[in-house]
């Protein structure tokens, strides 16, 4: 019973093989279907604008009541609204599992005091494996509902384009009555 839950804890709390997202880095793979998309330009600021069309060289949005195009070499990074729930599963059932384990050895204390008027280590231990095998799945549980929850209420956004690894230098004119100049950015 004892190496069960100790084997069971241990893969509970083992640490998961984290694999980089797979993001496209050419616009012929766009998902179409996005009501809302973010793009990064080179130059300029972040524009927001519903996705109408795109081919391997430009991508076209509906954005503040006109249509703006942009060229694959002048975009930095495109996102789409909305993010996976899974971290907020996972962060909750990481919190779950701590909150749920502090809980039991807190109650096996109390536990081992009560039946024989003194705490022992074996009492401790035995206990505790006790109420973390019945407690520890219903906070992960609990934790995750809380997660998902939370994160669902939070609107983030995910990476769906971004440009290729380079040099890239972007020139943009600045023009105004007050002054005339040029925009430098440099970006690796």
């Amino acid at each position: 019973m004892t190496r069960t839950a100790v084997a069971m804890l241990s893969l509970l709390l083992a640490a998961s093989t984290v694999h980089a997202q797979n993001v496209p880095q050419t616009f012929d793979r766009l998902p179409m279907n996005e009501p809302e998309v973010y793009v990064v330009p080179n130059a300029g600021a972040e524009v927001r604008g519903r996705l109408i069309a795109f081919d391997q060289d430009s991508i076209a949005l509906w954005a503040n009541g006109a249509r703006r195009t942009f060229l694959r070499e002048d975009v930095r990074r495109i996102y789409r609204r909305g993010d996976s729930v899974m971290n907020g599963v996972r962060v909750g059932m990481i919190v779950g599992l701590v909150a749920s384990v502090g809980l039991s050895v807190a109650a096996s204390f109390d536990a081992c005091d009560d039946i024989t008027n003194e705490i022992t280590i074996g009492c401790i231990g035995l206990v505790n494996v006790a109420m973390v095998s019945v407690i520890a799945p219903a906070g992960i549980g609990l934790g995750m509902v809380v997660g998902a929850t939370i994160d669902s209420l939070h609107r983030g956004r995910t990476l769906i384009y971004q440009r290729p690894a380079g040099l890239a230098i972007g020139l943009a004119p600045i023009v105004s009555r007050e002054r005339q100049g040029l925009s430098v950015s440099i970006g690796w």
